[in-house]
């Protein structure tokens, strides 16, 4: 019980710490953290943890990296499962489907603002490496 509250009362909050870090991302200098890496700045905690902790350290990482992509892909962004949650309950609100064209286009810039995402995490990421060493 204790648990499941715990998870109610954490979760809108980790939304929100997520939401604010994605806007980082794009607008922070790239010196600043944004606390959000990529898989550079990811495989060097992986080591890091695997020589100071152990197997258990390096378990404990992928259940974050696991719990972060579970959160994000419940967000209601386009192209992801929260969006298409989301669509589900607008079409249930208007009382008749999106055409298939309109699903689509909405979908396609959930996508595209997914993969400017990606891009600019992976650049910020491997601009960082450069920049710490």
């Amino acid at each position: 019980l204790e648990a499941t509250r715990f998870a109610v009362t954490s979760i809108p909050a980790a939304v929100q710490g997520f939401a604010n870090a994605v806007g980082r991302v794009f607008i922070a200098p790239i010196s600043e953290n944004t606390g959000v890496v990529g898989p550079v700045t990811s495989s060097n905690i992986a080591g890091q943890l695997a020589q100071n902790a152990g197997i258990w350290g390096v378990l404990q990482f992928a259940l974050l990296i696991n719990l972060s992509l579970a959160i994000l892909n419940l967000l209601p962004i386009p192209a992801l499962d929260g969006g298409r949650i989301l669509m589900a309950l607008l079409e249930r609100l208007r009382g008749k489907p999106f055409l298939p064209e309109q699903e689509g286009f909405v979908n396609f810039l959930g996508f595209a603002f997914l993969m400017l995402f990606m891009v600019a995490v992976l650049f910020r990421d491997v601009i960082g490496a450069f920049l710490r060493q």
